[in-house]
């Protein structure tokens, strides 16, 4: 009788080669569906970078509206509510902004972070009707639209 406690006793200790490696593949199946999520996301995060920038514009292009009645030609129209200067609104992500008939246009810099929404545009058209006091605004460009920031 002593001989079958001991067997019992000195079962199983740690974890065998087949488990180990289940679980390396368990980790890796995980790795492969949660790495390129991830990526979208934090290029996503970048582009929307985009909005930021332009927020004061069009809040600008607003004001412009209730007090003209008219979208401004360019950005130079908009001195009396922000800066004029293209560089006041680049960013490490930005490379340039630029308004057109009151189309703001934001071009993001072609770097590694932004993978392929980098050097593309960000196009927000604001939907304007004579007599509407509100601005609603559309985007579009040529960045992804899987990058593209909602809620604009």
């Amino acid at each position: 009788m002593s001989i079958s406690k001991q067997r019992v006793k000195g079962g199983q200790q740690g974890f065998t080669l087949i488990e180990l490696m289940i679980v390396v593949a368990i980790i890796g199946i995980l790795a492969s569906i949660a790495i390129p999520a991830y990526q979208n996301y934090t290029i996503r995060a970048r582009v929307s970078e985009a909005a930021s920038v332009a927020t004061s514009v069009k809040t600008a292009i607003g004001l412009n509206v209730s007090e003209n009645g008219s979208l401004p030609a360019d950005l130079d129209a908009l001195s009396a509510y922000v800066a004029t200067s293209t560089t006041a609104y680049t960013t490490k992500y930005v490379s340039s902004l630029s308004v057109a008939a009151g189309v703001i246009t934001v071009t993001m810099n072609d770097i590694d972070e932004l993978g392929e929404a980098g050097g593309q545009t960000v196009t927000m058209i604001p939907d304007f009707a004579t007599g509407v006091a509100a601005l609603d605004w559309r985007i579009s460009g040529t960045v992804p639209e899987r990058y593209r920031p909602s809620g604009i």
